[in-house]
């Protein structure tokens, strides 16, 4: 018997404790479960708790290849068909720091939509997955609102036809979630990711509607929100927080804005603008605005630890980015631009991929670093398009420190916990 190689000590309130990435359990590292690790005593019992635990391994078990083929089992698992909608690369805002190019009269057609269906209909046909993961994307989706209810009905009749469930995301500014929409997404599946940027003053710096440049956004954002949180109480909402350091010293005072927003019904997702450099103190600001989500009960979903095995989302075979005018994409983080397409969409609903290209991504090996990383197991992922572009190894929780990054994440599960308790 040995130890875990992904065993992490913490420390918590002066005592110490041991966290498994593997098995993401967390106990407290006493006398008796330090010699047991150790083998300085045995003992039958602790040491078959132990290893239930993921703390303890057999000698023989080599735990990395375990690891890595659960990352080459997700990879090409059929289970999940996630797929990406861009239906409109148009957008009402003119936020500075986009990194996409908004198309006027990009708003994808009623064929194309229907082309979209015939291939979720051959898909689960020939890959029979269990869940259908739609995500609208753009641009701006809701600017093409007609198509996205037409496919939503489209694809009910094939969620009941071929027997798949289906969970619907909408990454949207939230300022076109009218009652006409929010109807139709009443008590179905789905998740928005939306846009705050700060306080009042802050975001409408940024977030202005482009018929008006004078005009921000923020409070018909809130509006809709509000809207939101009465008619479809089902929904799960990320709050994305796009910040520099002016908008990490007065979270306090957007968190009062957004006490409407039960931690039921939201989470919390920070990330730094990419064209800002870090700035002096960003740690202890980022964990400080992080901390004062937390003490309203909410969770934040930046940097958080998940058992999915996949470097990136775009990596795994069952996946793929549709856009308005049929061109087919892997990454989201990038612009749309013809060229940089990897297949397209035919009449049929059947993707001609570029072969080459398509393996390119596909045949990626993990990096070295990651390998070696005694969090791989629950590692959130790295950008597999910088590797494609070669630019410089990142690792995505260079944040803080390891137990820093553990600590945060045992204190999220917690409040996920109690949040999960209050919905029982």
């Amino acid at each position: 018997m040995k130890q875990s190689r992904y065993n992490h000590i913490v420390h918590i309130n002066g005592k110490e404790f041991l966290y498994n990435s593997f098995s993401r359990k967390t106990i407290l590292l006493n006398t008796q479960v330090r010699d047991c690790l150790d083998g300085s005593a045995r003992n039958a019992d602790s040491e078959r708790l132990l290893k239930g635990m993921g703390y303890l391994v057999d000698d023989d078990i080599n735990e990395a290849k375990i690891v890595e083929n659960l990352f080459l089992k997700r990879k090409f698992s059929n289970r999940t068909y996630q797929l990406t909608i861009n239906a409109s690369l148009n957008c009402n805002l003119g936020c500075w720091y986009c990194y996409e190019t908004h198309l006027p009269k990009s708003n994808m057609t009623t064929d194309l939509a229907h082309r979209i269906l015939l291939h979720i209909e051959n898909q689960a046909i020939v890959e029979k997955f269990e869940l259908l993961h739609l995500t609208f994307f753009g641009g701006e989706p809701l600017l093409n609102i007609k198509t996205a209810i037409y496919i939503i009905g489209e694809v009910a009749k094939l969620s009941a036809k071929y027997g798949f469930k289906v969970l619907y995301t909408f990454v949207t500014n939230g300022t076109l979630i009218t009652s006409k929409f929010r109807e139709i997404v009443k008590g179905q599946n789905v998740t928005f990711q939306i846009t705050v940027d700060g306080i009042k003053e802050k975001h409408n710096s940024v977030r202005k509607f482009k018929a008006n440049n004078e005009k921000g956004s923020y409070d018909m954002i809130i509006g809709n929100l509000q809207k939101l949180r009465e008619d479809c109480p089902q929904a799960n909402v990320i709050l994305r927080i796009n910040y520099d350091e002016s908008t990490l010293k007065n979270i306090s005072e957007l968190l009062d804005d957004l006490s409407f927003l039960s931690p039921q019904f939201c989470c919390y997702s920070l990330a730094r603008v990419w064209q800002c450099n870090p700035f002096e103190k960003e740690e202890e600001l980022l964990f400080s605005a992080i901390s004062s989500i937390n003490d309203k009960g909410y969770f934040v979903n930046s940097f958080r630890f998940q058992n999915k095995y996949e470097c990136c989302y775009a990596d795994n075979y069952n996946q793929a980015v549709i856009n308005y005018n049929g061109r087919v994409f892997k990454c989201t983080a990038r612009d749309f631009k013809d060229n940089s397409s990897i297949g397209l969409l035919d009449k049929h609903g059947i993707i001609e991929w570029d072969i080459a290209e398509l393996n390119k991504r596909l045949m990626l090996a993990m990096p070295e670093e990651c390998k070696e990383c005694s969090l791989l197991p629950c590692c959130p992922g790295i950008c597999s398009q910088k590797r494609l572009e070669q630019s410089p190894f990142e690792c995505v929780l260079n944040v803080t420190s390891k137990e820093n990054i553990i600590l945060f994440n045992i204190k999220q599960d917690a409040i996920q916990k109690k949040i999960a308790n209050r919905n029982a």
